[in-house]
């Protein structure tokens, strides 16, 4: 049974170099799909690389751009400031729904 999991191992980083996933990238604005489709791409990247939890969070962090990023950055200041520290890619995708998902209802109510 190992030579079977060994083997598949092997053929799956090989076909992982041969193909190249573009890595998703969230710029903050208030689109449920856009929003709703960039965790489920970087899970999706994650599996396919076979990122370690430890850097996921750090890869996705380098992820968010524009607002996002803009978003997230006075998140972590203020966590500095209370002595937290985001320490995984759940919990930034959390706090990421947070603004976003509600942000995108809150802008469809008032439209």
């Amino acid at each position: 049974m190992r030579v079977v999991f060994h083997d598949w191992c092997a053929r799956k980083d090989e076909i992982a170099c041969r193909f190249k996933l573009e890595d998703p990238k969230f710029d903050g604005y208030y689109d449920l799909s856009i929003f709703s489709d960039w965790p489920a791409g970087m899970e999706y990247y994650f599996d396919w690389y076979m990122f370690p939890d430890v850097a996921r969070l750090l890869f996705a962090r380098r992820k968010l751009i524009e607002s996002a990023n803009s978003y997230l950055t006075s998140v972590e200041r203020d966590y500095v400031r209370r002595r937290v520290v985001i320490e995984s890619c759940e919990e930034m995708k959390e706090k990421l729904k947070e603004k976003y998902i509600l942000g995108c209802y809150r802008n469809r109510l008032l439209d």
